[in-house]
């Protein structure tokens, strides 16, 4: 029995060395031909079925089932749900601590690429109460014979800036002869609460005689101008709601045009979509400049000084000889609906004003050992005064100071030191 089982074992093998031997060597696998063990049973096609079935589990794709995501995609949905979370907690963080994402920006050190619009957080381009502290002190020391406008600008743009949510716009009305610092004035304004001063992209200086020096005549051309006003604002307001606006020679713009900001110095939260509340307008007008050159007058033959007028007092005269002059303002609806929150006049500039002007001028651009007595008197001398019989009021006010120093004490060296500009090659 045990021969029997022992033939048939052999059998069997032969068998299996047989069924190999009917494949041919070039078809088999390139690790069969190389190996000198023994093969495994054969496949249905006649192969050898376990290294047909390795080889392609090795050369294949891996095969990822349906609704299993591969290891790439995973990690880029994990990181989109972690910054739509981070995003939506740091926005309700945000609004429960009353940060503003100006703010933000700012700490992170973007407003130092570009001029940022921010609140009143004690750093960036708008200086806020810190900015009209400075501007208080140039007003006292660099403006002259002007004794009713200090207080008034100071104490009307500190309470506007320090107001998060003011209910309308702060608008000035600088009213006065020319020279008497109008303008000076407004520049120091910018100067001292935006960082770029009168370069600032949040500081819009509009002259009525170079933007709108067209002859209107009739309602349609009224309204091309009111179009173009009303745009000029609204783009640097839309830049920033603090923004400063600075509207010259009033007096030469047409009547009607400057109505076109009725309704942004209106008790409204916005003018479609533009909030206008937190925007600073100066008006600078020579209107109602005779009347204080005779009321001044007349303060002077009674023996009072000029720092005993009352802006009350001239507030009226302002708003009559406005409204009925011909100018910007005449029968105006910011007149006749109180709009303009601060009358500010700039009384004729008498001798011993003009000569300070003369000192300052020769301290900024010469050195101190010609600024003497003698020389400040002889150049007061070149200036114009009226009226003639005393000679007391400057005709041009401090206006045209920095020419008479020049021709008097010659061209100063930080004038001679500077590089000629040129275009091309040829010096101008």
């Amino acid at each position: 029995m045990a021969r029997l089982h022992a033939v048939t074992k052999g059998a069997n093998n032969d068998s299996r060395e047989s069924q190999q031997q009917l494949v041919p060597f070039s078809e088999r696998p390139s690790q069969l031909r190389d190996s000198t063990k023994p093969s495994p049973p054969p496949g249905p096609l006649g192969g050898p079925l376990n290294v047909v079935k390795n080889y392609s589990e090795q050369n294949s794709l891996p095969r990822v089932s349906q609704g299993e995501r591969s290891p790439s995609r995973n990690f880029i949905f994990n990181m989109i749900r972690y910054i739509v979370t981070i995003s939506i907690l740091l926005f309700f963080f945000l609004h429960a601590t009353s940060i503003t994402w100006p703010r933000v920006f700012n700490n992170l050190g973007a407003c130092r690429l570009t001029e940022c619009c921010h609140s009143n957080d004690g750093t960036g381009y708008i200086l806020y109460d810190k900015g009209v502290y400075g501007l208080r002190e140039d007003l006292r020391s660099k403006v002259h014979g002007q004794p009713l406008i200090s207080e008034p600008i100071f104490r009307s743009l500190m309470a506007h800036l320090t107001n998060e949510k003011p209910s309308r716009p702060l608008v000035m009305y600088f009213s006065g002869w020319t020279g008497t610092g109008k303008t000076y004035v407004a520049h120091l304004i910018a100067k001292n609460l935006y960082k770029e001063g009168l370069k600032s992209r949040f500081v819009k200086y509009i002259s009525s005689s170079f933007h709108f020096p067209v002859s209107i005549q009739g309602d349609h051309e009224i309204d091309i101008q009111r179009t173009k006003l009303r745009d000029m604002i609204r783009e640097v307001i839309t830049r920033c709601e603090r923004s400063l606006i600075i509207l010259d020679e009033l007096d030469k713009l047409p009547a009607g045009v400057v109505d076109v900001l009725q309704p942004m110095f209106d008790y409204v939260e916005s003018v479609d979509g533009v909030q206008y509340s937190k925007a600073i307008f100066i008006f600078l007008s020579n209107t109602g400049a005779t009347t204080l050159n005779k009321l001044s007058y007349k303060m002077f033959q009674e023996g009072k000084e000029r720092d005993d007028l009352k802006s009350k007092d001239i507030e009226e005269v302002l708003i009559n000889e406005s409204y009925d002059e011909a100018g910007g303002l005449r029968h105006s609806s910011l007149l006749k609906r109180y709009s303009i929150g601060v009358f500010v006049p700039f009384l004729p500039l008498e001798r011993k004003h003009i000569k300070l002007c003369i000192r300052d001028k020769i301290k900024e651009l010469y050195n101190e050992e010609q600024n003497t007595a003698a020389v400040i008197e002889d150049i007061a001398e070149e200036m114009t005064y009226f009226p003639d019989e005393i000679q007391m009021y400057s005709k041009s006010g401090c206006k045209r100071v920095s020419e008479k120093v020049i021709n008097y004490l010659g061209p100063p060296t930080m004038l001679l030191n500077q590089t000629s500009p040129l275009v091309g090659n040829q010096e101008l």
